[in-house]
């Protein structure tokens, strides 16, 4: 299945501009879609799903236009996890996937077999007798991702599927992706770099409504190629300073303003893992993360000063 938008845009009553005349194409398979937090991902699929018409522009899929007329077949082929889903607090998990299941149509003996595989797949078949209240958070966003897949949708959306989720389920999920998206289509949005480097080898980059980059994942990775830098600093108040000099205050002599964003971690790196967490003011990020052209440091005792191609840096 392909999906075309040409000229889309979405602009609301109090002026507001949500998504600004783009143009994408999503062919089969994983394709990413990135971006801060209201860049307009969330429009943008709600648009996809049928359920907000845009203000102006077209939407096809395959050679089906997003019309009223073509809305009913057109969901019917729509697997949905929106960002915020509210499901049936005194339900079990199986109670509330069967009925979900029975609204989308699966026939009973088939929506039962699919509920049973996919709880196995996302390590939640044992919780299954659980009242959707009893669930955390991690928990209810993987039912909801479960409710999404059982009509087995030609076009799955699915809006931040990992969050809340610790790592090993963080990976089970982006593979249970992997394995749904042959021959299918998979719109994956997140602000999580990580995951659509290691679901995805198509994405777009959004940022106030519009697309900065729409492509290849190692097309992105090769324009990222000496703005991205790694190294150490000898202590919190030095990795301050050259943060400060990124955003144009001056540096000592030698010391060269870095390019794009510079953004600190604090802590020491285990030898032989590639990423950390770490705190940058009060919000958390990964050491080695190369959304935006971030540069993240990290503080080890006796580290050297960060320079442009210098010691301590390292273009990658």
């Amino acid at each position: 299945m392909n999906i075309k938008m040409k000229d889309v845009a979405v602009s609301f009553k109090n002026g507001v501009t949500a998504v600004n005349h783009v143009n994408l194409e999503i062919p089969q398979g994983i394709f990413g879609l990135l971006g801060e937090n209201g860049a307009g991902k969330t429009t943008l699929m709600r648009v996809l799903t049928t359920v907000l018409k845009p203000s102006s522009g077209t939407v096809l899929m395959d050679d089906l236009a997003y019309s009223e007329g073509n809305y009913e077949k057109i969901r019917r082929k729509i697997g949905y996890l929106p960002q915020e889903l509210n499901l049936y607090p005194n339900l079990t998990v199986r109670e509330c996937l069967e009925y979900l299941g029975g609204l989308s149509g699966v026939p009973r003996k088939e929506c039962r077999e699919r509920i049973d595989e996919y709880l196995e797949k996302t390590s939640l078949a044992e919780h299954q007798k659980k009242k959707m209240r009893q669930l955390s958070g991690g928990m209810k966003r993987r039912v909801g991702l479960v409710q999404a897949l059982l009509n087995e949708p030609e076009f799955l959306i699915v809006d931040e599927p990992t969050t809340g989720l610790d790592p090993e389920e963080r990976i089970r999920i982006r593979n249970l992706l992997g394995d749904f998206s042959k021959n299918r289509t998979v719109l994956f949005s997140t602000h999580v770099v990580e995951d659509l480097a290691a679901a995805c080898s198509r994405l777009a980059v959004m940022k106030k409504g519009e697309f900065l980059y729409t492509g290849e994942m190692s097309e992105l990775l090769q324009m990222a190629k000496g703005h991205i830098w790694v190294g150490t600093v000898r202590n919190e108040e030095e990795a301050r300073m050259w943060e400060h000099n990124q955003e144009g205050g001056g540096g000592g002599e030698g010391e060269t303003p870095l390019p794009y964003y510079f953004e600190a971690v604090y802590g020491k790196r285990p030898a032989g893992e590639n990423h950390q967490r770490g705190k940058t003011g009060t919000r958390m990020c990964a050491a080695g993360d190369y959304a935006g052209g971030r540069l993240y440091v990290s503080y080890e005792p006796g580290g050297k000063k960060l320079k442009r191609g210098g010691d301590g840096g390292e273009v990658f």
